[in-house]
């Protein structure tokens, strides 16, 4: 019975040392075992399948792989970690500026539609003004047109007076209409930066619930950039202070289409996972 109990207290020993080395490794290195994640609940009014958003949470982890030369991230679709795209009304104050802006540039191609309809027949005037001109100058040369043709000639004059200035009240109401247009097009994606420009809570990673939200939705490029932002924070980066860098609090200076870590990221990668 004492050889019983002594092995039971051995091998209760051996667990606890065998937890408290993992404790000790992972706060030595929060790196040591990679942390894995899987894609979870993706709202159907997003404009991208579950599918879709894995691939791309897979290429933002990769990134991170390859710049610690390390399994720093890997996906299990049984994971702890979950990625869930939450809609809420960031997205739907996005999606509405995208529509104003659509809206806004069908709007544009009408314009253009109307524009070429003008130039056309500012073509077909300048053709008539030109036959008109020719006409003229022949019969002065001949010392006046006859009544019959000066009676035609000056209902020509009239018709090419009526057209000029249909002509040019058209060109002012189109001018109108594309300066209207241009400033309510630059308005509303000043709007759509605003919007896209602050903090970054178009992702939050939230610990104790080990999940990581996204709330907004813009194309595949921003979200690669908000999820690297995201799993940043879940291999254990803090922010930094650089305005171009990745884990930077908003997305402000940053080239999200050519995207690479500044010096202030790799320096957070290798603080924190005692890289050399």
């Amino acid at each position: 019975m004492k050889i019983l109990k002594s092995f039971v207290l051995i091998f209760m020993m051996a667990g606890l040392l065998a937890v408290s080395y993992f404790i000790y490794q992972y706060y030595q290195n929060p790196c040591h075992l990679p942390v894995k994640f899987a894609v979870e609940q993706v709202d159907s009014r997003f404009k991208i399948g579950k599918d879709e958003v894995l691939k791309i949470a897979q290429t933002a982890a990769n990134e991170w792989n390859k710049q610690s030369s390390r399994d720093l991230l890997e996906y299990d679709q049984n994971a702890g970690l979950k990625i869930d795209m939450v809609y809420d009304q960031r997205q739907t104050n996005i999606d509405e500026l995208n529509a104003n802006v659509s809206q806004l540039n069908n709007t544009g191609e009408t314009i253009e539609g109307l524009k070429s309809k003008l130039d056309i027949l500012i073509a077909q005037y300048e053709n008539d003004l030109n036959k008109y001109n020719l006409e003229v100058n022949y019969y002065n040369s001949q010392g006046g047109a006859p009544p019959e043709q000066f009676n035609q000639l000056q209902k020509e004059k009239q018709d090419l007076d009526s057209r000029r200035q249909m002509i040019n009240r058209s060109a002012s109401l189109l001018n109108v209409q594309i300066d209207e247009r241009n400033t309510n097009l630059q308005n509303f994606k000043a709007k759509l930066d605003e919007n896209k420009n602050k903090i970054i809570t178009q992702g939050l990673y939230i610990p104790d619930k080990n999940v990581i939200d996204v709330f907004t939705y813009g194309n595949n490029t921003e979200l690669k950039f908000v999820l690297m932002h995201e799993l940043g924070h879940a291999i254990g980066l803090d922010h930094d202070q650089n305005a171009t860098s990745l884990m930077y609090t908003m997305i402000q200076q940053q080239d999200i289409n050519n995207l690479k870590l500044t010096s202030e990221d790799l320096l957070l990668l290798k603080q924190t996972c005692h890289l050399r």
